[in-house]
């Protein structure tokens, strides 16, 4: 959990700074394109109107020209300095090209020019320049605000990560402190819950069978104490488990069909005397990388909550397929999960409406079994459909 906050905390910082980042750089962009844009339409302009023809007005290494087109359409070069680079019969051409264009500005891409016209007494005026010094000023600035933006966001990164351990740190605390309490509670509430079913046990073989009030107190008394043993220990594999999403986990092969196939096998008497019915299908043999234990305990606490809260008389449907990953579902008849309630119902001590009253469990069971899934990198969700309740879990495969 302070690991996924960590992470968090990591990603936000990230976001907010990318954003930024893009911001400042794209507006950096933008008024640069748009300055040199304005000095290049400035240097046509002084060209067309005949001033600027000398190099000097424009720079040792800027290259620009001047095609003037008569009445009988004929082309000729009056001015600049592209001749040096080019030929007469290519910068002429430009005219052609232009003309079919219809547009009075522009850009020939090929050789990085830029044009402007204008006609006065039936004489059009071509005006050229090189843009190749624009490309690569935005160049420039474009690899600069890159290699700025990584080392930047390089830079926010790691004091993101020094941030959030202080940022994170009270939470930590807390958290160790839950997870102490839990433990300790836990396992002080065992000795006395012991000894409550023991008395109670002994006190119901002295009580008078006659006597129902005492029988029925007595009974009382003794399933309580099972409840709150069986809570005690869904509260002590909880922190357990708590404890060991930060260690690391005892792995190797596990055949996940021959498991699941043991556990339905398991429950099948506990669904026959409930009135219920248990289904599997399987006809892959899947295995994945995991500690077995606990993996049989994802399909414990799946199968046995189906026949919990499957209506009565229901078919429990067990699934288990494999397309690039182990995928598990359990599915019941029985009321439907609302939609608002599909990411809460597995968070510890959650139930929905429905099961609020007693049916043997304590809100624990997928809140364990949420952490398990969590410890082997999986997935795990329920959907609601027709009065169908099912629950998947995805586990990657080795």
């Amino acid at each position: 959990m302070i690991k996924k906050l960590r992470l968090k905390f990591v990603l936000i910082i990230i976001c907010i700074v990318t954003v930024l980042l893009a911001a400042a750089f794209g507006a950096l962009m933008y008024f640069t394109s748009r300055s040199l844009s304005s000095g290049a339409d400035a240097m046509l302009d002084a060209v067309i109107h005949g001033r600027g023809l000398h190099q000097r007005e424009f720079g040792e290494r800027r290259a620009f020209g001047v095609i003037t087109v008569d009445e009988d359409g004929e082309a000729k070069v009056t001015g600049g300095n592209l001749l040096h680079t080019m030929d007469e019969e290519t910068v002429t051409g430009f005219a052609d090209e232009i003309i079919e264009t219809g547009s009075l500005e522009g850009h020939i891409s090929k050789y990085n020019l830029r044009y402007k016209c204008a006609e006065d007494n039936g004489i059009l005026t071509i005006a050229l320049l090189d843009t190749t010094q624009e490309q690569i000023a935005r160049s420039a600035v474009l690899n600069n605000c890159l290699f700025i933006g990584l080392a930047a966001l390089a830079a926010f990164v790691v004091v993101g990560i020094l941030l959030s351990r202080w940022v994170v740190k009270p939470v930590e605390i807390a958290w160790q402190q839950n997870k102490a309490f839990v433990s300790d509670a836990s396992h002080e509430l065992k000795t006395p819950l012991t000894v409550i079913l023991s008395n109670s046990e002994m006190l119901s073989e002295r009580i008078n069978p006659s006597d129902e009030k005492s029988v029925r107190w007595c009974s009382s008394i003794h399933a309580e104490a099972l409840r709150m043993k069986a809570l005690t220990e869904e509260m002590l594999e909880l922190a357990k488990m708590d404890e060991a999403v930060d260690k690391k986990m005892i792995a190797s092969d596990v055949d996940l069909e021959y498991l699941l196939t043991d556990v339905v096998l398991t429950f099948e008497a506990h669904a026959f005397e409930e009135g219920k019915e248990i289904r599997f299908d399987t006809s892959t043999k899947v295995t994945v990388w995991g500690d077995a234990e606990l993996l049989r305990r994802i399909c414990v606490i799946l199968i046995d909550n189906a026949i919990k809260y499957s209506s009565e008389g229901g078919v429990i449907d067990v699934k288990l397929t494999e397309n690039g990953s182990a995928r598990i579902d359990v599915s019941n008849s029985g009321e439907e999960i609302p939609p608002d309630e599909a990411e809460r119902i597995f968070s510890r001590f959650y139930r929905t409406d429905r099961a609020r009253t007693y049916n043997g469990g304590h809100g624990l069971g997928l809140a364990i079994l949420s952490n398990i899934v969590y410890m082997h990198n999986g997935k795990v969700w329920v959907k609601s459909k027709n009065g169908i309740n099912t629950f998947s879990v995805l586990l990657p495969i080795k």
